[in-house]
């Protein structure tokens, strides 16, 4: 009896391949004959007639004894998993006819394969009732440890895993690919056995050996029992037997149960992986988070410095002057007379640029910021820049050179008081020195004013409302000043009587309408206010009031003009205002004025002089400095006016009737402008101005870049002693308030690059509508 308290089966028995381990199926024993003659040819008798003592299948150890006179049958090769256990290590037995035969005796193990003493029985089936009851007699170690025979497998050869090398008792599926010991046959004649009713008999065998699971392929199949190198596919499919399983497996025990050092869990390949993947997600985290923090604190900080001066001044910054008038302003200087009441007037605001070293950067000043943008709006070819600007010997100096900057070749500088210091009505006086010669044209030196709702050199913020000085309802403030096609169009003279036919067309105005209009409609919220007493709005806007442009005319003896203009909208019929009586150009004992032949185009219409300047005022004569000034009462009453004047003599007037209703256009009075304006200070070149002498401008500059400087000596504000209120020094006057607008719109009024008020910002607009117009049928 073995361990189990079984009989030692006296014959070997097999199941076949398609039975199931223990079913009842009927199973016939095959048994071992001596060859007769008859039988030579014959099928294949399989009978066992010996008795063979049984593997003990708890030890897998042989019987100590065996005799070899026992072994009778013929060779056979045959893998056991011993007690049944999924994962019992390998184990090869080799039945052979002689003790010292083994399965790697190629010559053997051929002839023993194909002798007469084997027969097979049609009527009978293979089986065995233990597979773990076999013929200790017959089963041997080999005496060395080797890889199955088998040949290289081919490139489309299936492989199997390694976990295939655990044995498991599991009956291989009717696949020609299954593996068992005995498929080590090319043909049908190298077969152990036939059998005749399987239409697969040469592909597969009808019984299982063990070593693989049924879903496992098997490895490729030697053609001769003769070849001696047999090579395994690769790792995977290498079959082990005997301790050599062991071996691999214990080693690989030892590996997982390995502690690794810390240098160990890491390469250079993964620590490069690793850092480039934190590197992304920072990115992202900057991209997604990190960027718009930023940029709403910057835009913060730059929303704090947008207050006027009455309201907050820079905290950070000491040794400023919290005034509006500049201490080091004479006082003499402190009141002036109005040219028009002859009533005194007082300063209100001052600015004597004494100390040097100062510089313009946006929150340095709490008057004062320096621009950093390009003037596209009039095809300048220098960059505004803060560095372009500064104070030195008692000056403001604004120096245009020859200085790449953002794909320009010129840098020049733009300081203003956008948002800090307005005021409303009064007298502006600036004292200074202008660029270059009287004589050489090409330069653009300004000193200008713009309501505060228009920010100079911000597109989106000016369009609709630049150079508007408009409180009318009426087809002035509709686009291009003309009615709608289905309106019937007109009128007649805004369709005709443009005067630049060939570049614009017969057309007036390219304007694109009055953005804030007295013609908004009532329950719109995008409107400043305030309303007259009608509840209609009051009509905003951004108007111009030019102290100088001035420019140098070529040739000896030649003097240098300014041009002292206002920019009006909408227009008269031809440019030409509707009560010429009202333009008055002086001749004084110095400076000579005419009225400009240049009365407007499609964006503009300009009322202006051209004066005669000093010939002795600019930087590259006499060096000498001159004083500019404009007075101006606003609105449309007959004491409305803008006055200039140069060495404090009058050179050209304004009066309001000048710019009253034209029945030709169908529009209303042009108010002298009401906004609160804001200073500009500016030094630049432009084709679009004048002509520009390259010739003598590029000698200058080689010999001193600094050649062209504007030196502005100071900056002075008067207004009327009985008028002066914190309304006409403030840059949101409850009369007309602008703070709360340009807070809703912010981004119109901070950034340069958005160059339109409606366009997509892919187009570089603000992609913002106007306001519905009652006149185009857009009120509910």
């Amino acid at each position: 009896m073995d361990a189990y308290g079984q009989q030692p089966s006296t014959s070997m028995s097999f199941m076949a391949e398609d039975d199931t381990w223990g079913s009842d199926r009927d199973t016939s024993s095959h048994t071992l004959l001596p060859p007769t003659s008859s039988q030579a040819t014959d099928s294949y008798i399989f009978n066992a007639t010996k008795n063979v003592p049984a593997l003990d299948p708890l030890t897998r150890s042989l019987p100590s004894q065996r005799a070899s006179n026992e072994t009778t049958i013929p060779a056979w090769h045959h893998s056991s998993s011993g007690n049944e256990s999924a994962f019992d290590d390998t184990f090869t037995y080799v039945i052979s006819r002689s003790k010292d035969s083994s399965i790697y005796d190629d010559e053997d193990l051929f002839t023993d394969m194909h002798s007469s003493y084997l027969r097979h029985s049609n009527q009978s089936r293979i089986s065995m009732t233990d597979e773990d009851n076999i013929v200790s007699q017959y089963i041997q170690p080999p005496s060395s440890p080797k890889l199955v025979h088998r040949r290289p497998t081919e490139s489309n050869t299936p492989v199997f895993e390694r976990q295939g090398l655990r044995r498991q008792r599991t009956i291989m599926s009717d696949s020609g690919d299954s593996f068992d010991m005995i498929s080590a046959y090319g043909s049908d004649q190298d077969s152990l056995f036939k059998y005749d009713d399987d239409p697969f008999r040469s592909h597969k065998p009808k019984w299982s050996a063990a070593g693989l699971a049924s879903t496992v392929s098997s490895p490729s199949r030697p053609k001769h029992l003769t070849d001696k190198h047999v090579l395994p596919a690769d790792y995977h499919s290498a079959t082990l037997a005997g301790g050599q399983m062991d071996d691999f497996l214990e080693t690989d025990r030892e590996w997982d149960e390995t502690t690794l050092k810390l240098h160990q869990y890491w390469s250079l390949r993964g620590t490069l992986n690793v850092s480039v993947l934190i590197l992304i997600v920072l990115c992202v985290l900057m991209l997604f988070m990190g960027y718009p923090v930023l940029h709403e604190a910057s835009q913060q900080k730059l929303r704090d410095t947008l207050k006027t001066p009455v309201d907050d001044q820079p905290r950070s910054l000491s040794g400023l002057r919290t005034s509006l008038i500049d201490p080091d302003t004479p006082l003499e200087a402190r009141t002036s007379k109005n040219s028009y009441t002859n009533k005194t007037m007082k300063l209100v605001f001052s600015d004597e640029f004494n100390q040097d070293g100062r510089s313009f950067y946006p929150g340095e000043d709490p008057f004062w910021e320096a621009e950093n943008l390009h003037y596209w709006q009039t095809e300048n070819y220098e960059w505004y820049h803060p560095s372009a600007i500064t104070t030195a010997n008692g000056s403001l100096v604004i120096t245009l050179s020859q200085h790449p900057l953002h794909n320009l070749f010129f840098r020049g500088g733009m300081l203003t008081s956008w948002n800090k210091f307005c005021f409303t009505g009064g007298k502006l006086e600036a004292r200074l020195i202008l660029p270059g010669r009287n004589n050489v044209s090409g330069l653009w030196p300004a000193v200008w004013t713009m309501g505060n709702l228009g920010r100079a050199g911000y597109g989106a913020s000016t369009e609709g409302l630049w150079p508007y000085s408009y409180d009318s309802c009426d087809v002035g403030t509709l686009p291009n000043q003309t009615y709608l096609a289905s309106q019937g169009g007109g009128p007649l003279a805004a369709e005709t009587t443009g005067r630049y036919v060939e570049d614009f067309g017969p057309y007036l105005s390219y304007l694109p309408g009055q953005r804030l209009s007295r013609c908004t409609c009532l329950d719109s919220t995008e409107h400043p206010g305030p309303r007259h007493e009608d509840g209609t709005w009051v009509g905003r806007s951004a108007p111009e009031i030019d102290l100088i442009e001035a420019l140098g005319n070529n040739g000896e003896g030649e003097h240098g003009q300014t041009s002292m203009s206002l920019q009006v909208a909408p227009f008269d019929a031809a440019y030409n205002v509707t009560d010429p009586s009202g333009l008055i150009a002086t001749n004084g004992s110095t400076h000579a004025s005419k009225l400009n032949d240049y009365t407007g185009a499609v964006f503009q219409q300009a009322v202006s002089a051209k004066v005669n300047t000093s010939d002795s005022a600019y930087t590259l004569t006499d060096h000498q400095f001159d004083t500019y000034a404009f007075e101006y009462n606003p609105g449309t009453s007959k004491d409305s006016y803008i006055k200039w004047f140069i060495s404090n003599e009058e050179v050209f007037r304004i009066e309001a009737h000048a710019l009253g209703p034209n029945k030709a256009t169908e529009i209303g009075a042009r108010p002298i402008p009401e906004e609160p304006m804001y200073l500009i200070m500016n030094l630049g070149i432009s084709q679009s101005f004048n002509w520009i002498n390259w010739d003598v401008l590029s000698e200058d500059w080689n010999n001193d870049p600094s050649n062209y400087r504007m030196l502005i000596d100071y900056v002075r504000v008067y207004q009327d002693e009985d008028k002066i209120s914190e309304d006409s020094i403030s840059c949101s006057p409850s009369k007309f308030p602008t703070a709360e607008y340009i807070e809703k719109h912010m981004e119109a009024y901070t950034n340069p690059l958005l160059t339109s008020w409606v366009e997509a910002p892919e187009r570089g607009g603000y992609n913002h509508t106007f306001p519905p117009n009652v006149l185009l049928g857009q009120c509910k």
